[in-house]
Formats: C-alpha cells, structure tokens, sequence
C-alpha cells in the first residue's frame, strides 16, 4: 500500500504532523525498539505471533505505553480494546472507541495512522512513526509509535495489532 511519507494536518506548522513508515532507527525510542525485538522474538518459523504469544509479564516496563487493537476488515476499521495507562493519561481513555471516530485527534491524523494500520495489516509487518497528539490542553506533543500485527491462532489471518506509543520529551 502506497502513502505519503508525511502528512501535514496544519499547513502553517514547519514540521508535518505524521511521518509514517520510517525505519526503526528514525523511530529513535528505546521502548519502540524494545517491543520490536520482543515481538520479533515471538515469530516463528516466520509466522506471526498470536495475541496469546504476547505474555505482558515479560514486557512490564511497556504496558503504560501498549495498546491492543482489533481489526475490521469490511469496511476496515481500527477499534481499540486496551490502552496502558501512559496512553490514556496523553490521550483519553481509548478503550472500546474506534480510531476513525476518536474527535481528540485531528481527521487527517485519525486518517494517517488508519493507514499506518492498514499497511501492518496488510503487508504482515510492523510500521514506525512519528507524529504529535494533541494534549487535553490543547497543545500538540511529539511522539514515536509502532504498530506490529498479529495473527489469529487459527488461521493466521491478522485480528488484531499491537501498537506503542513513546512520549519522548513528556516531563
């Protein structure tokens, strides 16, 4: 699937908004990079790894920051099933909401990271950005995602993803 490197929400703003699909080390966060070798480690024989592979015993540190996604298909759709707590401190609770529908976002960043899913989905790999949120406050903070794919135990089809959000400069 094709996109734009970067999608500007707010012409006037010097820096784009989102920067999808970069590469791990443009991500430039230790907890992006750290799920990424956790969740690597859990393909097999180049398959994916399941929901139940995912122990969240073994990646303690990163649960403030993780949150589970389920994935529609017809029409695809993004739903939210569980946010840490880091997350839903920056961005309101997400949990049981739909990506496309969530109005504390801007609809173009709402649209980029549908497409950030839809990518993981469909290629099967993970997919890095960077890009802001906008706080309660109203001001936009900078942070560094991922968002890695996961399949079903049955049949391999993707049900659901994984994503990370890094909060880099957050006091």
């Amino acid at each position: 699937m094709a996109f734009p490197a970067s999608i500007a929400v707010n012409p006037l703003m010097a820096e784009p908004t989102i920067t999808l699909d970069i590469s791990l080390d443009e991500a430039a966060s230790q907890r992006v990079s750290t799920f990424d070798v956790y969740w690597r480690s859990k393909c097999r024989d180049r398959k994916l790894p399941a929901r139940c592979d995912i122990d969240p015993a073994e990646i303690k540190p990163l649960l403030p920051n993780l949150l589970i996604a389920d994935i529609e298909t017809a029409p695809f759709r993004v739903r939210y099933r569980l946010d840490g707590s880091e997350t839903a401190g920056i961005n309101g609770s997400l949990t049981n909401q739909y990506l496309d529908q969530l109005d504390q976002q801007p609809p173009d960043l709402r649209a980029a990271l549908t497409v950030a899913y839809q990518t993981s989905v469909s290629e099967r790999r993970p997919v890095y950005s960077r890009h802001y949120v906008l706080l309660k406050s109203g001001l936009k903070w900078p942070a560094t995602a991922g968002i890695w794919p996961l399949a079903n135990d049955n049949d391999g089809e993707i049900t659901r993803c994984v994503a990370l959000e890094d909060y880099p400069e957050l006091p």
